[in-house]
């Protein structure tokens, strides 16, 4: 910019003479202020633009928009063995449940109950004001007769008549008890009543509530009601090759922290961080019950051979802090081993069934199709381009393949 205001003050002056070239000289001095103005200016909205606008960012956070957002995915519940499913629905206008009864046409979805007569009950057999568009529970228990259903505001245990729409109080909820034997059981989530895999609940039921499972210490615990004798049927969990446990640490609850909290790992491991759940060390173990109540199979893990995955947690106080976690890496040996373990009632421990075809292979779907005699599952290679869906007898070990798709030997 300064060879070009000179070369024209010279060639001013020698054609026009020395004011002239004054003139040049004053007049190209104020455009170059001027560009240097706008690059000035232009700097400075760049910095403006560049700057983290973190008070915005803030506003649309999933905890933020938890308000405005509402219910974002449906849990249907099947009332016994028929067609039709309750479910729970939040919107801008409130907490509801919500009943569908299917039909050739299409099905009918209507209220389970008038939350207004609901609320307007529980505030007098409560003391406590109710809003019937905020009502303070979200799961329900079907008593087996379908013809009511029960839930808990407060540590009080409350049971609504659907024909006659009254309300009544069944007195506090004693801790550890077992399910009342008049309530339905739901084995829709893996066992135990409705709402069984709350924060807290570490008993998981079979179809019939005649034995539950839990885990503590990274090995499993069966319970039969009828002696009320706990027996331990693993002996071998441990750190990373664990049936359950509960992580108390501090990297666990930044961890979950960064994540949003409540988290499982790897499907057998129940994070809570609340500090009455972190005493009790027993939790809810990742067990899928066989219909018949006979049997239970359990997906194990083993990571001990799996590399730490770093990460710097910057908004920690009073310093930074360095988190970890497994997880492998693409191309890496050592990989997360998944195992099938099955347990019969009767027996005195969980056994392993040998399942392995591909080396570094993953199983998903673990299921039982009629009765405690045989599971089903899908396993599949680690580069996934091969998959099988196998039928395993757990007395033999025999292995029936139902469905292959894929490369095999890849």
């Amino acid at each position: 910019m300064v060879h070009a205001v000179v070369h024209a003050v010279v060639h001013a002056v020698r054609r026009f003479g020395r004011w002239t070239g004054t003139i040049v000289l004053l007049a190209a001095s104020g455009s170059a202020a001027q560009a240097q103005l706008s690059s000035q200016s232009s700097q400075a909205d760049e910095n403006r633009t560049n700057k983290g606008n973190w008070a915005l960012a803030n506003r649309f956070s999933t905890a933020a928009l938890r308000a405005i957002t509402y219910t974002q995915a449906v849990q249907p519940r099947f009332l016994g063995q028929t067609d039709s499913m309750y479910y729970n629905w939040k919107d801008r206008n409130g907490n509801r449940f919500m009943l569908f009864v299917p039909s050739p046409s299409g099905g009918t979805k209507r209220l389970l109950f008038d939350p207004a007569k609901l609320a307007e009950q529980l505030t007098l057999l409560s003391k406590k004001p109710y809003d019937a568009t905020n009502l303070p529970f979200q799961t329900i228990t079907f008593l087996k007769s379908h013809k009511a259903f029960r839930f808990t505001v407060d540590t009080v245990r409350y049971e609504w008549t659907l024909a006659t729409e009254t309300l009544k109080s069944n007195g506090r909820v004693v801790r550890n008890a077992p399910p009342p034997v008049d309530e339905e059981v739901n084995t829709q989530g893996g066992g135990g009543p409705a709402g069984a895999g709350a924060r807290g609940e570490f008993r998981n039921y079979n179809k019939d509530s005649t034995a539950f499972v839990f885990a503590r210490m990274h090995n499993l615990f069966i319970v039969e009601k009828a002696t009320n004798d706990t027996v331990q049927i693993s002996t071998d969990g441990a750190e990373d090759y664990s049936f359950g446990y509960r992580d108390t640490t501090e990297n666990r609850r930044q961890l979950n922290a960064l994540a949003g909290g409540g988290q499982q790992q790897d499907g057998d491991q129940q994070d809570d961080t609340d500090d009455a759940a972190s005493r009790d060390q027993r939790i809810r173990p990742n067990v899928s019950w066989s219909p018949d109540g006979k049997s239970f199979s359990f997906v194990r893990r083993d990571q001990r051979k799996v590399k730490d995955l770093f990460l710097v947690n910057v908004l920690a106080q009073p310093r930074p802090v360095l988190l970890h976690y497994k997880y492998t890496m693409p191309g890496e040996e050592n990989v997360t081993q998944s195992e099938l373990w099955v347990f019969t009632r009767g027996q005195t421990a969980v056994k392993q069934l040998n399942v392995r075809k591909w080396k570094d292979q993953s199983l998903m779907d673990v299921h039982w199709p009629v009765n405690g005699d045989k599971v089903r599952l899908v396993r599949r290679d680690r580069p996934q381009r091969a998959v099988d869906f196998i039928e395993v007898d757990i007395a033999t070990n025999a292995i029936k393949t139902l469905l292959a798709d894929g490369i095999e030997g890849a």
